[in-house]
């Protein structure tokens, strides 16, 4: 057996066999049951949304950060 003849390679595989892809899904009740179980334990884990906002104090550190940093670029630009 040689590799450049990739018949011999492949002679152990049957020539009647099913190359196909077996995708057995499951009925669609069951499915849907699935997903609704599945939907319902994510909203019981949930924790309440108390820190996720991000507060006043820090949007105004951003943009007087970020305006800073632009009046510096705008002053450097200037004295050269």
């Amino acid at each position: 057996m040689s590799f450049s003849d990739p018949v011999k390679v492949i002679d152990h595989i049957p020539k009647d066999i099913d190359m196909k892809v077996r995708s057995r899904k499951r009925p669609l009740a069951q499915r849907q049951a699935a997903k609704l179980k599945k939907q319902q334990e994510a909203r019981q884990n949930v924790e309440p949304f108390c820190c996720e906002k991000t507060s006043t104090v820090w949007k105004v550190v951003a943009f007087v950060g970020a305006l800073t940093i632009v009046v510096a670029a705008l002053i450097q630009g200037t004295w050269k």
